[in-house]
């Protein structure tokens, strides 16, 4: 079978629509079982889900055995059993940002996070408002707004997708700027001054 038609198959049987359908596409059902558990049957991780924002910045180039991107991700689905270790290998079950806050700090994280993630969005309106949009300064908007659209990701890896669109942004924005010294550099006329 190929992927269409195991989507249509999907979209037609009750009841494996509502198995993986529901599943992908509700993260009520995954906050609930985080806010049900915690800390009645499991204790509070206290910051253990973002200790990956540590070290994933770190190019593979330099760490060939870093931790997979998803960490965070894994060990939340993990310790919820939301997900077994078999299945943590093929696929991915977003616990997102308010999910983690919770399972780390409880209401008080939730709130503390949400007003954190307020103040950030103010800044990056802030920063973003009063460039030009096709500037360095403009063109980062976009990639500050990550977390507003990837709220199904931990928080690690939200930053590190931030952390890898700057440093492509920074790359193109490099070499247009030296290609375009480049040319000037190039079509300069000698008893003229240098732009």
């Amino acid at each position: 079978e190929n992927w269409c038609q195991i989507s249509y198959k999907t979209l037609k049987e009750p009841e494996i629509q509502k198995n993986t359908l529901e599943k992908r596409l509700n993260f009520f059902n995954v906050f609930g079982v985080i806010v049900d558990e915690t800390p009645k049957r499991l204790p509070y991780l206290y910051g253990a889900s973002y200790v990956p924002m540590l070290y994933l910045w770190i190019p593979r180039f330099f760490w060939p055995q870093k931790p997979i991107g998803h960490s965070s991700t894994v060990l939340l689905t993990l310790y919820y059993e939301i997900q077994t270790q078999e299945e943590v290998i093929d696929t991915s079950v977003g616990v997102g940002l308010y999910g983690e806050a919770y399972a780390n700090f409880g209401l008080l994280g939730m709130i503390a996070f949400s007003v954190m993630l307020g103040m950030f969005f103010r800044w990056a309106h802030d920063f973003g408002n009063a460039a030009w949009s096709l500037t360095l300064r403009g063109l980062f908007l976009p990639v500050l707004l990550v977390p507003a659209l990837q709220l199904e990701l931990a928080l690690s890896a939200c930053l590190v997708n931030m952390f890898n669109m700057m440093l492509a942004l920074l790359v193109v924005f490099g070499w247009m700027f030296l290609k375009k010294r480049y040319l000037l550099i190039v079509h300069h006329r000698p008893n003229t001054p240098m732009p």
